[in-house]
């Protein structure tokens, strides 16, 4: 019988909000073995959280007057990585891929962001 295994997704959690990063860790991705949450950090640390980590996702929270510079940063510095960016309500996500927007999901459920999650560490 074959078997099919989705891959174990590593994601980093940057400058989330602490309401919407408590939703996110104790329901969404916490019953979820194939998200592993590696680390949670501000914006200011999410360079060296990167090579520390060797995340597969970014999950970057908040909209904030430097969430562009932000964005821009990782695409530079990572062209690789895919972010999921999300709204501060948590309520919309925005896809990046080499730091350009690529799709934006709005009205996201808890499944929904599991799926942007996994979708974006392919």
């Amino acid at each position: 019988m074959l078997e099919w295994h989705l891959a174990h997704v590593r994601v980093l959690v940057v400058n989330v909000q602490p309401l919407l990063r408590d939703a996110m860790m104790s329901g969404t991705m916490a019953g979820d073995s194939e998200i592993e949450i590696v680390g949670e950090v501000n914006a200011k640390d999410m360079l060296n959280a990167i090579v520390a980590f060797d995340p597969d996702v970014v999950v970057f929270g908040g909209e904030t007057d430097d969430t562009a510079t932000e964005l821009e940063r990782i695409g530079a510095s990572y062209p690789m990585l895919r972010v999921v960016a999300v709204d501060a309500d948590g309520g919309a996500a925005t896809i990046f891929e080499s730091g350009k927007a690529v799709r934006r999901e709005t009205d996201i459920s808890p499944r929904m962001m599991l799926n942007l999650i996994r979708g974006s560490a392919g």
